[in-house]
């Protein structure tokens, strides 16, 4: 896995709604972006924001334990990115990331932000 990308598209991945954070790793920097649903109009929004943010690569965040429903559908989504937008779309595990942001923002963009501490912990631990 290459682990020299400066700028990718983080996705914390759900059947029914999927959040999304551009992130910059020379700075580490992320920006949550809108929640999207998970329909059949999912990758024209996301190809809206390849556009804008123009990333090298994609990062999904990947439970170590998810369901064999969740997994099939999780497959399913990475095929399409890597056959739509021909770039590498990279895991990194999420566990624990939903329980770490407060509770006061679970209401609002939590998937989004979900996807930026996907970010966050690839970013401070991709030397290792």
């Amino acid at each position: 896995m290459n682990k020299n990308y400066n700028m990718l598209l983080c996705f914390d991945f759900g059947v029914k709604k999927i959040g999304i954070c551009f992130g910059e790793t020379i700075a580490g920097s992320s920006t949550p972006l809108p929640v999207i649903k998970n329909n059949s109009e999912s990758m024209k929004k996301i190809k809206s924001y390849v556009d804008e943010w123009d990333p090298d690569a994609f990062l999904i965040g990947c439970p170590s334990k998810p369901s064999e429903d969740f997994f099939r559908q999780l497959i399913i989504f990475k095929e399409n990115l890597k056959n739509e937008f021909k770039l590498e779309v990279i895991e990194s595990n999420e566990d624990f990331t939903s329980q770490i942001i407060s509770s006061e923002f679970k209401n609002k963009e939590y998937d989004s932000l979900s996807a930026q501490k996907i970010f966050e912990s690839w970013v401070n631990t991709k030397d290792e």
